[in-house]
């Protein structure tokens, strides 16, 4: 090979390589927790990523990768604090990016990855494990499910004081059984397997009478009821579905080590 051949495989080499996607200008922010006993409220959670980068308040490092690599709860395994209420963070970025070349929200959560990695001294590896997970299939006496108009727009789950139900109009089954994977009582994932297809207005009643509630009452109903079995019987009786056990592979993030403490901005 000639010594120009040889030139110009390299440059051609290193021009192939891609550069490392990392945000313009990022700040983490431990939040003090007075020696575990202060919890900021649910209330304070919130995530936003987009093209412009992201911002996140009182969030924990899980919250940050299941972000970041895009996977459910279940599907990441590490040490019990980086899922913590006393171990939370407040966290922007900005995405910057080249002129005339938006940046995706791909492009964001590997940006997101490599400051976890950075901040945190993340690393972790990938493994297919065999999990506990519930199939939502279709019950003995059929599914009760209204089909959505055509036409509808995708709408997030709302909450209705009125009637004490959660709806999910123009729904997928695969969404809905991913909502109740998030569910406490349900606590694993939940694999949609009813073979059915289409979307449809769900709808959930909670509980029964609650234009008798006080405020107070109604709060507390509702972190009854989700931390309650109820959804089981609910599922059966109000849409003609069921949970059933079961054991599906998943690929799975294993955390090999993570620091509490962020480095410095």
């Amino acid at each position: 090979m000639t010594l120009v051949m040889l030139l110009t495989l390299l440059s051609n080499l290193t021009q192939a390589a891609p550069a490392r996607l990392e945000f313009e200008v990022a700040s983490i922010k431990a939040i003090p927790s007075d020696n575990g006993s202060f919890k900021p409220p649910a209330a304070n959670r919130s995530m936003t990523l987009n093209a412009a980068g992201i911002s996140y308040n009182s969030v924990t490092l899980k919250d940050c990768i299941l972000a970041a690599y895009q996977v459910k709860g279940y599907q990441v395994t590490g040490p019990s604090w980086i899922e913590s209420d006393s171990q939370l963070y407040d966290i922007s970025a900005k995405a910057g990016g080249s002129a005339g070349q938006p940046v995706t929200d791909g492009q964001v959560r590997l940006m997101l990855q490599a400051l976890l990695a950075e901040r945190f001294k993340l690393t972790l590896h990938r493994e297919n494990k065999e999990l506990p997970v519930y199939a939502l299939v279709v019950g003995k006496n059929g599914p009760k499910l209204k089909p959505a108009e055509a036409g509808s727009a995708p709408a997030p789950a709302k909450l209705n004081f009125k009637t004490g139900s959660m709806s999910f109009p123009v729904t997928t089954l695969a969404e809905f059984a991913d909502y109740l994977s998030h569910h406490a009582a349900i606590n694993r994932g939940v694999v949609d397997k009813t073979g059915i297809k289409g979307v449809y207005d769900i709808s959930l009643t909670m509980f029964e009478d609650p234009s008798s509630m006080s405020p107070a009452d109604m709060k507390k109903s509702i972190g009854a009821w989700r931390e309650g079995t109820a959804i089981f019987t609910q599922l059966q009786e109000q849409l003609g579905l069921k949970l059933e056990a079961q054991k599906t592979p998943f690929e799975v993030l294993v955390i090999d080590h993570a620091e509490k403490t962020p480095a410095a901005n």
